[in-house]
């Protein structure tokens, strides 16, 4: 029955980013070494997207906007993270636009 039915998974997605205390085995995302932010994904390196996962996580909220600095803030890794754990959870329709304000001096 488990392979043909999905069991839901009620951690909240940092949690099942970087898996449960203590051996994090059951992480489902590592960055590797190629980002500022390498290795498994911890929220305590960058606390500020808790509420953005938990906001973007939960059914009655419509939109989420993040505005933060614009480098290593997390915002980015955050919505790549959100995405991973929805398609691998809840695969539903969902939407992701990302604006950035990128002006470039006169001259």
């Amino acid at each position: 029955i488990r392979r043909n039915c999905i069991i839901p998974d009620r951690r909240e997605p940092w949690e099942w980013a970087g898996g449960t205390a203590p051996d994090f085995a059951d992480a489902k995302v590592n960055f590797g070494k190629t980002t500022a932010f390498s290795g498994r994904y911890d929220v305590n390196n960058v606390p500020q997207t808790r509420e953005f996962l938990r906001a973007c996580n939960d059914p009655a909220v419509r939109e989420v906007t993040f505005i933060g600095p614009p480098q290593d803030s997390g915002k980015t890794k955050a919505a790549e993270t959100y995405m991973a754990f929805r398609i691998a959870t809840q695969p539903a329709n969902i939407s992701l636009n990302i604006i950035a304000n990128n002006v470039r001096p006169a001259g």
